[in-house]
């Protein structure tokens, strides 16, 4: 009816400068799609993506789900051109376009590239798995970056000249492995345990319950230049810390002694006894 209100237009430019794209690129493109905010953004997307395509085919690896080969890239890219063109554009082949990608590119690695900054289109990958860009020169990494890539479980970030991560990094529900060893770190966002779901069945060994739990995350901190670590990745008790070679005072040194002698007593704790006898590990009903 007429109380319904109005809903605020999408600002779609807005939303591009937050995820890197420039004043003047956005407006140089827009003008060349008579004024259309809101295809500019897709358009300027696509063009992303193409580029990080062409990088990883150039450069990198691609492991693709279901698709293996590098059949899905050419499909992108002849995509990508009937989208590039006013003729054939439909708003239905850039959603297809867009799930194609998201959906199926699972890992990627830019080992050694010459890589200085994190390569556009990076943050569209939400069905992203692994990634690996250890060995270039990358300096800081935009917080927009990880913020879409909620599958995430590996990052190697390793040997590169990073002096900060994003938050975001740290809030990534489904990591289990972080490298940034090798870098210029003076800090680190807060890398939290995540709350243990409580719909798996019950289980009578101790052992079987604890087994897959005692490290939830495994990072890889040594070789930085770090200080001074936060208090809660200290406390986390399933947060395993590799972290030789910083500039830490004894306390914290201890404090990561006392973390390591925990998990090891929990893995030793949770091995089955010598006689494995299977009735011990049943579901309680």
């Amino acid at each position: 009816g007429s109380n319904t209100p109005l809903r605020a237009p999408i600002q779609w430019k807005q939303i591009a400068l937050a995820e890197g794209i420039s004043e003047q690129q956005f407006e140089e493109t827009k003008s060349s799609l008579a004024g259309d905010e809101g295809r500019t953004y897709f358009q300027l997307q696509m063009i992303q993506i193409k580029s990080l395509m062409t990088l990883l085919k150039q450069q990198g690896t691609v492991n693709l789900s279901p698709v293996k080969g590098r059949e899905l890239i050419d499909e992108i890219n002849k995509k990508n051109e009937e989208l590039l063109n006013p003729k054939t554009f439909s708003w239905k082949r850039l959603t297809e376009l867009v799930q194609l990608i998201s959906t199926k590119v699972e890992s990627i690695e830019l080992k050694d590239a010459g890589l200085t900054a994190a390569p556009p289109g990076l943050h569209l990958l939400t069905g992203l798995k692994r990634l690996s860009m250890h060995g270039n020169h990358l300096k800081t990494i935009p917080e927009y970056v990880f913020k879409p890539l909620k599958n995430v479980t590996h990052i190697n970030l390793s040997h590169n000249q990073l002096t900060d991560l994003p938050q975001s990094m740290g809030q990534l529900p489904k990591l289990k492995e972080v490298d940034v060893s090798s870098n210029k770190l003076t800090t680190l966002p807060d890398f939290e345990e995540k709350a243990e779901t409580l719909d798996k069945p019950r289980l009578l060994s101790p052992s079987m319950a604890t087994s897959h739990k005692i490290v939830q995350l495994k990072l890889n901190i040594s070789d930085n230049e770090l200080t001074a670590l936060p208090g809660t990745l200290l406390d986390a008790r399933r947060i395993d810390v590799i972290a030789s070679g910083n500039h830490f005072d004894e306390a914290t040194d201890e404090r990561l002694e006392e973390k390591h002698r925990h998990i090891l007593a929990q893995r030793q704790s949770s091995l089955p006894s010598p006689e494995g006898n299977s009735d011990s590990c049943c579901v309680v009903q």
